[in-house]
């Protein structure tokens, strides 16, 4: 293929052609060009000809000299498809991607052929497609619409994808498509004995999780195939899963700090905030006017994003008719694609008479998680209002222009000639007080704006405002037809929060999660970032990694319509090594929840967690602010296949570990006691910052739990948590950082409580960007080393198989260093 772009018009592009072993179909880029890189290393967008600065908030890449050196397949409308049902394709150097015309994508390219399907049988399964491998390819959504996911695996078998970049796969709060993420797999009507995936050296940034298996209907084992739909035998190696900080619209509030990242400094955000637009306004009695919201940097949506159901709007003054809000909870505005819920409009009919003082009060009231330290999590109540005076005749006039904010922000677009285009935008609306027959917009004077002050589309009385490639600031003008204007003021900034285009926050959940898998390796890659946020399935922590087998699509029948009554998502045989995650709000979540076959044989080891604080990235959700939670289900209904030796869980191990930061408990256990016990589970040989005396805790706080462990005191105790929860379990040869629990607490030994200054690290930091090795002697590994750390091997506190506690450091520095570079180990 030529190095340029092609467009996929409404309808499919379909990679039909079925091959075999000895005869691949290969599709490239021109080979002529001997600047591309070679196998085994890492494609960046460089070489569709983006500098690294233009994509703020990824980490940098080397480019000094950007040009389109790939062709380019681009989605042009929603009903466009890139589907791949042929089998034995090698795609070599191709950047897929969608245009910015439309909104909501639901994924970029589709691996199935689940329409000649009519039962999950050998038909079906034999027509998937087999042997597709996509090498060095890019593959993005846009910057401020949604896309659901890079890739649907459908009913694939035997699927790579190696040394890729995948960017922009984005999802809005309630945005209409679920969770975003890079690789989907595991759903899908009569697809069974999907699997043999092959993932490596790919960089991954997608805004709810990096991967998601299962989710909805996945179907059950099939006796004509000897098959389920869960995904098997997957080999994730030398990933580096990434979440652009610019999507936290509340970086840095909560300890008001800048946070570093990458080498880029980013927030704090400004406090949480609610706007009533406008704040002063005169009104005839008895007229009606349209009144805007606005709340600002919360991680609930973001910036700008719409006051929700829980909103009020109440007029008061000095009589008893203060009139009326006639939509309460308002409505979005907007129509079609420019439809934005980021403002939503109330009206207002004055009184009928002038009331005493002349004046009506309108306020606004939300309910918001609290961001700020001193009161994090509560709900916190946002509040606006505006002085409406009430006249007998004709008010002045007034044109009220929203959003409007002092902060108000957008990021600058982007295009060039190789065919990228970066484009932000951003609904203002204009509200008179008075009939006005035309509304006419302007971007610092110039009517419709331009490429060097950006410019602005009229939509009735709304106006769609892109940004210009070039930083600052600049005043959004609405003129009524009888001149009156009204105008807004807003900064084009490179760090500007990124949200989507209905300019609510994107939905952020968990660095790596799975849902369902069987036979999953994890092994040499580096996740960075997971924040607090609202979303789809409720407002999660940002965790570091998550196993939950769920039955999301409510399943009662399988693709035959045989009552089957859970669903079959299960989670077996995973194997987690030698990864290390950054700047996450909570650390680990195994939790098999009923109506699924819950999760069996689990291995964590050699995983290290650099600050896991729930004050930096938590946002606020305090739930569930933990070190690790584990546990069965909260449901009492006993499902028919669990038993004393087959329950929920079984057989998960946490061995060699090292997770530092701040949470507020460490061991967050959780099972219905009518549930069987979960069997054999090991913490061992691990460090764990556990700070003050929470050490366990019931995260869901469910009535009839196994788990009675409360408050910091003699009520929290090993006793009531992990004996009453666990059939066999092993806790032991773990250093609980500046855990200050009375060592009473504890039945099982060694446990050791030591200052996290304490504790022989080369340099703990505050558990946030340090030296984790351990002090083997003066100077060893570090001038910094006075002594050996009595938890080295050797030591007396070393683990339990003679080798250093905690996590191999160096072997995990290795990791992180050889994902960075991006050559491909084998």
């Amino acid at each position: 293929m030529q190095n340029t772009v092609y467009i996929v018009p409404n309808g499919n592009l379909e990679f039909a052609q079925v091959c075999d072993s000895a005869h691949w179909i290969t599709i490239e880029r021109d080979v002529t060009d001997p600047t591309f890189p070679a196998e085994g290393n890492r494609i960046t967008p460089c070489y569709s000809g983006l500098a690294a600065s233009v994509l703020v908030g990824l980490p940098p890449y080397l480019c000094t000299s950007p040009a389109r050196h790939m062709p380019y397949i681009q989605k042009s409308a929603s009903g466009s498809t890139i589907l791949i049902s042929g089998s034995y394709y090698r795609f070599v150097g191709i950047e897929w991607g969608r245009a910015n015309t439309y909104d909501l994508d639901f994924g970029i390219i589709s691996l199935s052929n689940n329409g000649v399907c009519t039962a999950p049988d050998t038909a079906c399964m034999n027509a998937q497609p087999t042997n597709i491998i996509f090498d060095r390819n890019i593959v993005h959504g846009d910057a401020q619409r949604q896309t659901t996911r890079a890739f649907l695996f459908g009913g694939v078998r035997w699927v790579a994808v190696l040394d890729s970049y995948i960017y922009d796969i984005t999802l809005s709060l309630a945005g209409g498509g679920g969770d975003a993420q890079a690789y989907g797999w595991g759903n899908g009507k009569y697809l069974t004995n999907v699997g043999f995936g092959k993932f490596a050296n790919d960089f991954v940034s997608s805004s709810t999780m990096s991967s998601l298996f299962c989710g909805s209907f996945v179907e059950p084992l099939s006796p004509a195939t000897g098959f389920d739909g869960i995904p098997h035998d997957v080999w994730f190696s030398q990933h580096w899963l990434y979440k652009n900080p610019l999507w936290d619209t509340q970086v840095g509030q909560t300890l008001n700090e800048t946070e570093n990242i990458e080498g880029t400094g980013y927030g704090p955000a400004n406090d949480q905030a609610a706007k009533l637009i406008p704040s002063a306004v005169q009104l005839a009695v008895n007229q009606v006017m349209q009144f805007q919201d606005l709340i600002e940097n919360d991680s609930t949506g973001g910036i700008n994003r719409a006051v929700g159901p829980n909103a009020t709007l109440v007029p008061t003054c000095g009589s008893s008719d203060c009139g009326t809000v006639t939509s309460q909870n308002g409505a979005a505005t907007g129509t079609g694609i420019y439809n934005s819920q980021n403002q939503r409009i109330y009206s207002y009919q004055a009184p009928a008479t002038i009331p005493a003082g002349g004046t009506v009060t309108l306020t606004l009231s939300y309910g918001v998680t609290d961001g700020r330290l001193a009161t994090l999590g509560n709900v916190r109540t946002l509040t606006a209002s505006s002085t409406i005076t009430i006249v007998a005749s004709a008010p002045g006039h007034l044109v009220a222009v929203g959003p409007a904010a002092s902060d108000l922000q957008i990021q600058p677009s982007y295009a060039d000639a190789y065919g990228n285009q970066r484009q932000f935008q951003m609904i203002f609306n204009a509200v008179p007080n008075f009939t006005s027959s035309s509304t006419t917009w302007s971007v610092d004077g110039v009517a419709g704006g331009n490429s060097t002050v950006g410019t602005i589309t009229t939509q009735g009385t709304f106006g769609l405002y892109t940004s210009p490639q070039t930083t600052g600031s600049h005043t959004i003008t609405a003129t009524a037809s009888d001149n009156t204007v009204g105008a807004s003021a807003i900064t084009v900034s490179r760090s500007a929060p990124i949200v989507a285009f209905d300019l609510k926050a994107d939905t952020v959940k968990n660095g790596w999660e799975l849902k369902c898998g069987n036979r999953v390796l994890l092994e040499n890659s580096l996740e960075e970032l997971g924040w607090g946020s609202q979303g789809n399935g409720g407002g999660q922590p940002g965790t570091m990694m998550l196993m939950q087998p769920i039955n999301a699509a409510s399943q009662t029948t399988d693709g035959s319509g045989v009552a089957v009554g859970y669903g079959p998502e299960h989670i077996n045989d995973i194997t987690v090594r030698y990864l290390k995650g950054l700047h996450f709000g909570t650390g680990f979540v195994i939790v098999p929840l009923n109506q699924a076959l819950g999760t069996h044989r689990v291995s964590v080891s050699n995983v290290l967690g650099d600050d896991v604080n729930y004050q930096r990235w938590g946002n606020g959700f305090l739930k569930i602010m933990t070190g690790m939670q584990t546990g069965g289900a909260a449901a009492t209904t006993v499902l028919a296949w669990t038993s004393a030796i087959a329950p929920l869980a079984d057989n998960i191990s946490f061995r060699h570990n090292t997770l530092v930061g701040n949470f507020t408990n460490t061991f967050a256990i959780a099972n219905n006691l009518a549930q069987y016990k979960v069997a054999s589970f090991t913490w061992q040989d691990n460090f764990f910052a556990a700070p003050g005396s929470s050490t366990f805790i019931n995260a869901n706080g469910e009535a009839n739990d196994c788990n009675t462990a409360s408050g910091s005191g003699s009520n929290n105790t090993e006793a009531r948590a992990l004996v009453p929860c666990f059939n066999g379990y092993i806790f032991n040869h773990l250093a609980l950082l500046d855990n200050t629990a009375s060592a009473s607490v504890f039945l099982s030994s060694p446990v050791w409580q030591p200052a996290a200054t304490a504790a022989g690290f080369v340099n703990y930091n505050g558990g946030n960007g340090g030296d984790y090795r351990l002090c083997k002697g003066l100077n060893n590994p570090s001038p910094l080393c006075s002594a050996a750390s009595v938890f080295a091997a050797g030591q007396t506190n070393q683990a339990s198989d003679g080798t250093d506690l905690g996590a191999d450091i160096t072997g995990i520095n290795a990791v992180e260093s050889a994902v960075r570079s991006g050559v491909r180990t084998p």
